[in-house]
């Protein structure tokens, strides 16, 4: 059985907002360790990814209120039918054809 898209999506932005506090975690310790213009240049690099990784987790973010609003049950497409549970409003069963006696009758 498949997982709901809405949880495997939140699982993802969630995966990602972790990677990214991860890499700006080792562009820190690059940058406190490595002192000349390589180690800059890398912490940069790092740093960069660590920005493009916030901006996947959010779009993911986005994707997956998106899909929750699709998927919610009173936005899906198409008509609304009842549902089976109905009972009927008379018993009387068929066509009925109305009489021209049966409304002076109902007066009486």
């Amino acid at each position: 059985m498949s997982r709901d898209p809405v949880a495997e999506l939140g699982d993802l932005a969630e995966g990602l907002a972790l990677a990214v506090s991860d890499s700006a975690r080792v562009g820190r310790g690059i940058r406190e360790s490595w002192w000349d213009v390589r180690g800059r240049e890398t912490a940069d690099r790092v740093d960069l990814a660590a920005r493009e990784l916030g901006r996947q987790a959010a779009e993911v973010a986005d994707l997956a209120r998106a899909v929750a609003d699709l998927l919610a049950p009173d936005r899906l497409p198409g008509a609304r039918l009842p549902g089976i549970g109905g009972r009927r409003a008379e018993e009387t069963r068929g066509v009925r054809l109305p009489l021209l006696g049966e409304a002076d009758e109902g007066r009486s």
